[in-house]
C-alpha cells in the first residue's frame, strides 16, 4: 500500500526544467500586462495634453483667419503674411517644430479666408513606448459683412429720386442745425460764449452762440461709397456742390465762405484697410462757385471696378456756419438714366449698377412736398438675422408728427427707443425712453425752453432706436431695404443725421 502511494505521488512531481519554463511565461505575461497598463494610463494622461494641445492650436488658427481676412479679397499676399505671423505669435510657426501652415483663399466668397495648421511633432509622454506618434490637425475660416448700406440702392443720391439731399454743415455750426458729425458746438444759448476754436467768431446763423463743444464732432466728415461693377468708363459727379445753390441753410453771421471739400479714394478691393486707398481726386468746390452751381459736375471718371469713396468735409479753418446740400451719382455707362442695385426694383434694375450709397453716419436734407414720406435707411443683409438692428436719429422730424421704422415688406415694426446724450447730466433735461411702432417727435422739448430755439421733443438730441431682427428673412422674399417713413403735418422738412448698425462682430469665423 506504501509502495503504491509512493507510486501516485512520483506521477505528481514536475520536472525542475518545467518549473522553471512556466516561471519565464508569468514573467512575460506580467511584464505585458505592465506595458498594457502603462499604455492605458499613459494615453489617459497623453490624450489631456493632446487635447488641450488641440484647443491651443485651434484658438492659434482663428486668430489667424480673423487677422488675414481684413485684407480680402485685393491683397492676398497681405492676409497670408498676417495669419503667418499671428500664428508664429501664438507659437506656432510655419515650418518650425513639425508644424506646417496654409493660407487659402475660399472659392466663390471673396471675403473670406480659411487657415489651417498640422502639428506633426506633437510631444508624447508614456504612449510613446507603444510607438504613438500622433498629429494634430486643425482649420478655421473667417469673413466679414461690409459696414451697412445707407440711404440708397440708386446710382443717384439726390432729392429728386430719394426726396433727401446729402448735407453737411459748416465745423462752426451747431448741432441744432442737424449736423451731429461736422457741427463743433451742441445747442445754442445767447448767453454762452464761444469757445476757444480757431476761426469761429460771431453768431451761429444769427440765434445765438453755441452752449458746449459737440462730443460727436468728427473732422473726417461722411463717406458715400461708389461700388463700380463694370470696367465699363463710369463719371462720378456732383450736384450743386457748392454753398449758395438753391437748396442750402443760411450762411448766417460772422462767415463769408463755406467750402465744401470732394476727396475721393480706391480701396483697392480691401474694404476693412484704409491703408492701401490710392487717391483718384481733390476737389475744393469754393462758396458761391457758379460752375457748380445748381448743375451735375464731374469729379472724376473711372474704368476700374471696385469700391470709390467719396469723402465731404468742410475745412477746419473756415468760420462756417451754413448747410450745403448737394447731390452724387455714378453714370452707368455715362448714361444719365437712374438704375437700381435692388432686384426688386424690376423696371431700373442692372446686375452692373453702380451703387451709391452713405457709410457709418448719413447726414440728410429731407425735403418732400408731401404730409407723408418714405425713405431708404439701410440694406441689411440676410446673414444679420436674430440680431438686434440700432437706429441713431440725431434731431430728428422737428415740426413732424411720427417717424416709423419700416421692414423690407413695408410694414411698420415695433422697436425700443431711449434718448442717447449728455443732455439729462448737463442740463437736467429729460431722457425719453419707451416701446412703440410710431416715434412721437411732436411732444414737450425735453431740455429747459432756453437750451434751443425750437419746441419740438428730439430738437439737437440724439435718440436711438432699437429693432430686433427677426430670426429668418424668408418671410421678405429677398427684400433687404429697411426704410423711415416720416408723417408731417405738412410738408416733410428735416435737417438730420442718421446712423445704422448691428449688433455683433462684422469679422467673425464661420463653418468651413
Amino acid at each position: 500500500m506504501i509502495h503504491g502511494m509512493l507510486r501516485r505521488c512520483a506521477l505528481r512531481r514536475v520536472p525542475s526544467d518545467r518549473r522553471s519554463d512556466e516561471g519565464g511565461y508569468i514573467m512575460v505575461l506580467i511584464a505585458g500586462a505592465m506595458t498594457t497598463l502603462l499604455a492605458i494610463g499613459g494615453l489617459s494622461v497623453d490624450l489631456g495634453f493632446w487635447y488641450r494641445e488641440g484647443t491651443k492650436l485651434q484658438n492659434a488658427v482663428d486668430a489667424a483667419a480673423l487677422a488675414g481676412v481684413v485684407f480680402m479679397p485685393g491683397n492676398f499676399s497681405k492676409a497670408t503674411s498676417t495669419a503667418l505671423t499671428m500664428m508664429t505669435k501664438n507659437e506656432f510657426p510655419n515650418g518650425i517644430g513639425g508644424v506646417t501652415v496654409t493660407v487659402t483663399s475660399v472659392a466663390g466668397k471673396p471675403r473670406r479666408l480659411k487657415v489651417c495648421a498640422v502639428d506633426t511633432q506633437v510631444e508624447v509622454f508614456l504612449t510613446g513606448v507603444v510607438g504613438v506618434h500622433p498629429k494634430i490637425t486643425r482649420c478655421s475660416v473667417a469673413e466679414y459683412i461690409l459696414p451697412v448700406a445707407m440711404g440708397s440702392p440708386l446710382n443717384e443720391m439726390s432729392q429728386s429720386t430719394l426726396g433727401v439731399w446729402p448735407a453737411v454743415n459748416g465745423t462752426c455750426s451747431s448741432t441744432e442745425d442737424g449736423d451731429e458729425i461736422m457741427s463743433q458746438y451742441s445747442g445754442m444759448f445767447p448767453d454762452h460764449t464761444w469757445n476757444t476754436y480757431t476761426g469761429c467768431t460771431g453768431s451761429a446763423q444769427g440765434h445765438g452762440n453755441p452752449h458746449d463743444p459737440n462730443p460727436m464732432y468728427d473732422a473726417s466728415g461722411y463717406n458715400y461709397i461708389v461700388d463700380v461693377k463694370s470696367a465699363a468708363s463710369t463719371p462720378i459727379q456732383v450736384y450743386d456742390g457748392e454753398w449758395g445753390g438753391s437748396f442750402d441753410g443760411n450762411q448766417g453771421l460772422g462767415a463769408t465762405v463755406q467750402d465744401t471739400l470732394f476727396k475721393v479714394t480706391w480701396d483697392h478691393a480691401t474694404p476693412l484697410d484704409t491703408t492701401d486707398d490710392v487717391l483718384v481726386v481733390q476737389t475744393l468746390v469754393t462758396n458761391a462757385n457758379a460752375a457748380y452751381t445748381n448743375q451735375w459736375v464731374n469729379l472724376t471718371t473711372v474704368s476700374a471696378i471696385g469700391r470709390y469713396t467719396v469723402n465731404v468735409t468742410v475745412p477746419f479753418s473756415q468760420a462756417a456756419h451754413g448747410s450745403n446740400s448737394f447731390g452724387l451719382r455714378a453714370l452707368q455707362g455715362g448714361s444719365t438714366t437712374v438704375c437700381s442695385a435692388d432686384p426688386n426694383d424690376a423696371a431700373r434694375y442692372s446686375a452692373t449698377c453702380p451703387e451709391v450709397f452713405g457709410e457709418q453716419h448719413l447726414g440728410v436734407n429731407a425735403q418732400v412736398a408731401s404730409s407723408v414720406a418714405t425713405f431708404f435707411l439701410a440694406n441689411v443683409d440676410p446673414i444679420y438675422a436674430g440680431r438686434q438692428m440700432t437706429i441713431g436719429l440725431f434731431d430728428p422730424g422737428e415740426g413732424g408728427l411720427t417717424i416709423e421704422v419700416l421692414d423690407p415688406n413695408g410694414n411698420p415694426v415695433t422697436f425700443t427707443y431711449a434718448t442717447n446724450d449728455n443732455r439729462a447730466a448737463t442740463l437736467g433735461a429729460l431722457d425719453y425712453t419707451g416701446t412703440t411702432s410710431a416715434l412721437p417727435v411732436n411732444g414737450v422739448l425735453g431740455v429747459p425752453p432756453t437750451y434751443t430755439r425750437n419746441p419740438y421733443t428730439f430738437n439737437d438730441r440724439h435718440v436711438d432706436v432699437k429693432v430686433d431682427l427677426p430670426a429668418s428673412f424668408a418671410a421678405y422674399a429677398g427684400k433687404t431695404w429697411w426704410k423711415l417713413r416720416y408723417t408731417f403735418g405738412g410738408s416733410v422738412s428735416d435737417r438730420t443725421t442718421w446712423q445704422v448698425g448691428i449688433s455683433g462682430d462684422p469679422v467673425h469665423l464661420v463653418l468651413g
